[in-house]
């Protein structure tokens, strides 16, 4: 009697050692396919904060003083570069005015 019972705390032991390893398992699949998505939508909501708007508008700010202030066109050529990759997915409806008309001049040369 005492070695059935022995056998079977074994077995359930066991059983749970295997359906702890499948559970585990599953949850890696499981962050495997929801992990990309949850994180495109964090960052989808951190592109639309004021944070990152206004550190958008600080940086191409910044890149406007310094393209006003060199005239080494290799340079020039290389803020305009950035400065188009910035704005290519930022409403640009939100810059202000200076920033703006900047951007449409960057695109209307190129």
């Amino acid at each position: 009697m005492k070695m059935k019972f022995v056998g079977g705390a074994f077995l359930v032991m066991g059983g749970i050692v295997i359906m702890a390893f499948f559970l585990g398992s599953l949850e890696l699949g499981m962050f495997k396919f929801f992990s990309p998505k949850r994180e495109q939508v964090k960052r989808e909501v951190f592109e639309q904060s004021k944070e990152y708007l206004h550190g958008t508008i600080q940086e191409l700010d910044k890149m406007y003083l310094e393209y006003a202030k060199t005239n080494d066109s290799e340079i020039r050529k290389a803020i305009e570069i950035r400065a188009l990759r910035m704005t290519a997915e930022f409403d640009e409806n939100d810059l202000p005015d200076e920033l703006w008309q900047w951007t449409q001049q960057i695109k209307a040369g190129r």
